[in-house]
């Protein structure tokens, strides 16, 4: 991971506005920050390095959905973020 990418903070809170409240928020205080607008782009900003996820309650549930729509019938789906 990239030294730039240690002070990111990448913003999941998909419904509302607390999405870019919460990256402006993260601005103001001097810290880089992405507001991710779906599961996916939240999955690609997350490969590229970050130092910290900030996850609304809606986000966590629309990643556990995701992921279980996503595995094979009958199957226990895997970890939401990846290692």
């Amino acid at each position: 991971m990239s030294a730039d990418r240690d002070h990111c903070v990448l913003v999941f809170a998909p419904i509302g506005r607390d999405g870019p409240a919460s990256t402006e928020l993260f601005r103001h205080s001097g810290l880089e920050a992405i507001n991710c607008r779906t599961f996916p782009e939240l999955i690609s900003e997350m490969s590229a390095g970050v130092g910290a996820v900030c996850l609304a309650e809606e986000g966590l549930f629309e990643g556990i959905r995701r992921r279980w729509h996503s595995g094979s019938s009958g199957s226990r789906p895997g970890p939401i973020f990846p290692s």
